[in-house]
Order: C-alpha cells, then structure tokens, then sequence
C-alpha cells in the first residue's frame, strides 16, 4: 500500500464510544455462494476470523475458511490475512486456496451415455493491493442514517494458480472501482444477526461500478459500537454471496467472551 493511503488511514481518530464498547476480536461465518455454472449446486463456506491488529481505522484479520458443495465430492480449505479501511474498503488480502474436485459427467457414446469420472486437484493464491483511494474517510468510517456517500479505489489484483490437468496460470489485473453507498433510515439491534450479539447496527446498500469483476451490489452491516462493517450479501455477474453469522467473539477487561447462536 503506498505510504501516503496508509498515513492517512491509520491517523483517521475513531469515536470515543468505539474505545468504551467491548472490542469485538473474533467471528464465524457461514457463507452460500450461489454461482453462475455451478448447476443449482450451493457451495457452502465456512469462515473463522480474528482481528489481530488495529491502528486508526486499518484492520488487520486472519483466518481460514473452509468449503464443500452439496451433493458433490469438492472441497476447499483456505487461509487468508485481510486489512481494511474500517471493513468496507479491501486495503491489502492474500490468501492460499487448496482444491479438490471430483466430478462424474456423462458423455455420449454412440447410442449410449457413459459416465466418466472427472479429478482435479489445485492451488490457487489471490493477492490484492489498493494502489489509489478517493473519499473521505470520517464519512466512510462513521456513516449516519439516511446519508449518501460514495469513493473511489484503484486495486492492483494478482491470481495463481497450480493444478494437475493443466498449465499453471499467473495473471495481474488493475480495477477501478466506483462506489456510491446508502445507510438505511434507523439502526437495528445486532441480535437479529445473532442472538447472542452485543451492540446495534445500521444496513448499508452499496452499488459498485467496476472494470474488471463487474461487482453490481453489496448490502453490509455497520456494527455502531464496533466501528466497522461486516458483509452481509455480495451480488456480482457471477451469482450471489449470502453471509450468516454463527458467533461473535469479545475482548472485555476480564477476559474474551463468546456470544453464540
């Protein structure tokens, strides 16, 4: 991340509230990703995630993640390391994904179909950099009801991968991203995420314009005594990401505190 994004981020103040409220350091999530190709098939992820380092309004998270269609023998296990302006805006992300994929098609031969049984096993990295950022980061990172407000980012995005069928493949790509958010009209009561959630958070509409992903909307949450978002839907050219949440985890005075569903 250039030197000049990443003092301007890390000097941004965060409200006294934020400071007062217990921190929140840890949560599990469960994602169903209905994509395009994937014939009807939901593939499920499960996401862990620690919040391991702050400074102003950059995070830091680690964590792993792991997937499986229904009905179909593939998998994925991943381990990722994020950091975010706030939770809304990717500043830097790497992750590592194994696959394994084992598919049964049926091809035609002659006046019968034959089942033929399908094997892929692969490595794939993802690795993200913000390069430019236009917006104003107290709005971003301290939205009121009702309000309007939108910025831009320029992210460098590098992807590899490694598998058994095929030549290895290593492409980079820069996105332009224009985004124009919406916070809804009140604030709610976090238990209706969770029921064992501290806190309120306000539902925030985001529609994105960019050049390479074709990401169309997002729908996240502004956790108030947090101070940060957490995404709730993500709808794009390639289907749709619903995200759940199993369990929320606290740092407290005393000690860390799990809230659970």
């Amino acid at each position: 991340m250039p030197e000049p994004i990443r003092q301007r981020f890390a000097s941004a103040p965060r409200e006294d509230s934020f400071v007062a409220a217990p921190t929140l350091n840890f949560f599990e999530n469960r994602q169903e990703q209905e994509l395009k190709g994937n014939l009807g098939l939901v593939s499920i992820v499960r996401e862990q995630a620690h919040m391991t380092w702050q400074q102003g309004q950059l995070l830091l998270i680690v964590g792993s993640d792991v997937g499986r269609e229904k009905t179909v023998d593939n998998s994925a296990r991943a381990r990722f390391r994020r950091m975010t302006l706030c939770g809304l805006v990717p500043v830097f992300s790497e992750s590592a994904v194994g696959l394994r994929l084992n598919n049964t098609v049926i091809v035609p031969a002659g006046k019968s179909f034959v089942p033929f049984d399908t094997a892929l096993d692969a490595s794939l990295s993802h690795r993200y950099r913000l390069s430019k950022f236009d917006g104003d980061v107290a709005t971003l990172c301290a939205p009121s009801p009702s309000k309007t407000f939108s910025y831009r980012t320029e992210t460098e995005r590098q992807v590899k991968e490694v598998n058994s069928r095929g030549p290895d493949f290593n492409k980079q790509v820069t996105i332009n991203d224009s985004v124009t958010c919406r916070t809804g009209s009140d604030v709610q009561p976090l238990s209706q995420l969770n029921p064992g959630a501290k806190g309120l958070y306000l539902r925030v509409e985001c529609e994105h314009k960019d050049n390479v992903e074709n990401l169309q909307r997002r729908s996240l949450a502004w956790l108030v005594d947090a101070g940060m978002y957490l995404p709730l839907e993500e709808v794009g050219w390639q289907g749709t990401i619903k995200t759940r949440y199993a369990r929320f985890g606290y740092a407290t005075p005393t000690g860390a505190v799990s809230a659970q569903q």
